[in-house]
């Protein structure tokens, strides 16, 4: 199952320079997710199948070989309470445990990539409003980015002048 979480750990990776491909591949890792959470959930009404197959033949066994289980006198209650012990029953039941957690797994990939859809939205939206060219400064960079213009419009105008001059004298 660790190989699972990583899969889809990586499939929720969004690469916001190739958005067009990230909303392409979407539908694809969104079935991937939906398919295995189906196959699963298969997976999860066999065993709850199999526990109630298994519950009724350790029934069916104990009421017909009583002894087998210490039994003198077959009551509903005894029947049940060595059912509820029994190994087979215990292994059923637990192996259900382990199918659920994994649909529970693929249900949350299968959330996981709608939110990654959503993601790739806002990213979309960002992009369109011009977020990512934008350069985002602290105070100091500002200040140090206003310097920087400041200079380049001052060797401007000193470029302009020299060019006036020659323009004159000409």
């Amino acid at each position: 199952m660790e190989t699972e979480i990583t899969e889809i750990e990586k499939d929720l990776i969004i690469d916001k320079d190739n958005l067009d491909f990230e909303c392409l591949d979407q539908p694809r890792r969104f079935f991937k997710w939906a398919k295995k959470m189906a196959l699963q959930s298969k997976e999860m009404k066999r065993a709850k199948r199999n526990i109630a197959v298994v519950r009724a033949e350790v029934a069916s066994l104990v009421r017909n070989e009583p002894k087998l289980f210490g039994l003198e006198k077959v009551t509903d209650a005894a029947v049940v309470a060595i059912i509820d012990q029994h190994k087979k029953v215990k292994e059923a039941e637990e192996l259900f445990i382990e199918v659920t957690y994994e649909f529970d797994i693929f249900e949350a990939a299968k959330w996981a990539m709608t939110d990654r859809k959503t993601s790739i939205e806002g990213l979309i939206k960002l992009y369109n409003e011009g977020y990512f060219s934008r350069v985002n400064t602290d105070s100091v960079g500002k200040e140090a980015l206003a310097s920087m213009a400041d200079e380049a419009t001052q060797d401007q105008k000193e470029n302009l002048k020299k060019i006036m001059t020659r323009r004159k004298s000409l």
